[in-house]
């Protein structure tokens, strides 16, 4: 992992309290790679191990619209972490996801999302048997390809009218069964239900049964109209596969007469962000991969004494080429050093701050007090 990365984690783990959504950057192989994180109200890493949702836009659109389709209302009563990663342009133009699709940019996708698991993970103290994937068109086919791609990192996918690229499907090879939810409408005139796929793409009749299969569900299932209450000309039948590795792990959500919509209340009968996370709350991953998905730096064991202090403080570790770094609980730096492991704090005011030593192969951070 990049050092930069360890870095902007550490110090930012001292921010949380400061800003419930913000945007950030993280070095993907040399390219600046933009995210949207939102933290739910008062939330606190210390005493805190939440879930994580990461929601993928759809073609030629941006991260932040999304923040706007009602995920952040659920995070706050339901205490998750979200993030909102923002796609690269393909060829044509358009921001996009590396899906396998014919409009794929050439980007390292998986290479992101797994370090957006890994800055949570840092940072947030995430529950890591509950990261799940949403995704709204490409961005729900992008959900599909880490369903298969990072199947030990992602405890179940919700899907809205984006199915699996053809390339994927006939790859794909989970070793666990990914729970999935997926939301289509049958007269969808830019991603087809069931007839006339796009090249390079199944249909959504196609990729539930290639899941109904993976799953060995038993070919039966439940079907409920759900309350027809808006005024919208549309009707939506939910299917829940029954016998399925594991039971009720494949639900179809079939808007009659939808279009490619996203659906919110009380337009229409349901809200796709909300019944995306009913579902997706129901699964945790039984053995999620808890490493970090690059080599990482090494972590400095050293200790702060005395802490709490009011004057100076002395370092406690082996290394002699070092630096350090202070800041305040606002993220400012205070004070930096160089090779000095007895450092003057008596003009520091009282307060906690965070302090950051690094090398060139390693790096930690501490909290202490002035007072």
């Amino acid at each position: 992992m990049h050092k930069a990365l360890l870095l902007f984690i550490f110090v930012c783990s001292i921010c949380t309290a400061q800003a419930q959504q913000f945007s950030d950057t993280l070095d993907v192989n040399g390219v600046d790679r933009n995210f949207i994180t939102y933290l739910p109200v008062n939330f606190d890493p210390q005493t805190e191990s939440l879930p994580l949702v990461i929601v993928y836009h759809g073609l030629t659109m941006n991260n932040e619209t999304l923040t706007f389709a009602g995920f952040n209302a659920i995070a706050d009563t339901a205490r998750l972490i979200l993030m909102y990663p923002q796609g690269l342009t393909n060829s044509f133009g358009q921001t996009s996801w590396n899906n396998e699709t014919g409009l794929s940019p050439m980007a390292e996708d998986i290479y992101f999302s797994n370090l957006l698991i890994d800055t949570a993970m840092l940072m947030y103290n995430i529950d890591l048997s509950r990261v799940y994937a949403a995704g709204v068109s490409m961005g729900s086919i992008m959900s599909y390809r880490l369903a298969c791609d990072l199947n030990d990192r992602f405890a179940a996918i919700g899907c809205i009218f984006g199915p699996m690229a053809t390339s994927v499907m006939a790859d794909c090879d989970p070793s666990y069964s990914t729970p999935i939810i997926h939301f289509h409408g049958t007269d969808d005139a830019t991603v087809p239900y069931d007839s006339n796929p796009l090249p390079t793409l199944s249909l959504a009749t196609e990729t539930i049964a290639w899941w109904e299969n993976e799953k060995t569900c038993d070919g039966s299932m439940d079907s409920t109209r759900i309350a027809d209450i808006a005024n919208d000309g549309l009707t939506t039948d939910r299917f829940v596969y029954n016998g399925c590795t594991a039971d009720g792990s494949l639900e179809h959500w079939r808007t009659n007469g939808g279009d490619h919509d996203f659906y919110i209340q009380p337009v229409n009968d349901f809200n796709h962000f909300i019944e995306t996370w009913k579902f997706l709350r129901k699964w945790q991953h039984p053995n999620p991969r808890n490493t970090l998905s690059t080599a990482s730096f090494n972590t400095i064991e050293a200790s702060i004494f005395p802490n709490p202090s009011s004057t100076s403080i002395s370092l406690l570790f082996d290394q002699e080429k070092f630096k350090v770094e202070i800041y305040d609980l606002l993220g400012q730096l205070v004070l930096e050093v160089e090779d000095k492991k007895n450092i003057d704090i008596n003009h520091l005011k009282e307060g906690v701050y965070q302090l950051v030593i690094s090398t060139k192969e390693a790096i930690t951070s501490q909290r202490f007090v002035v007072q």
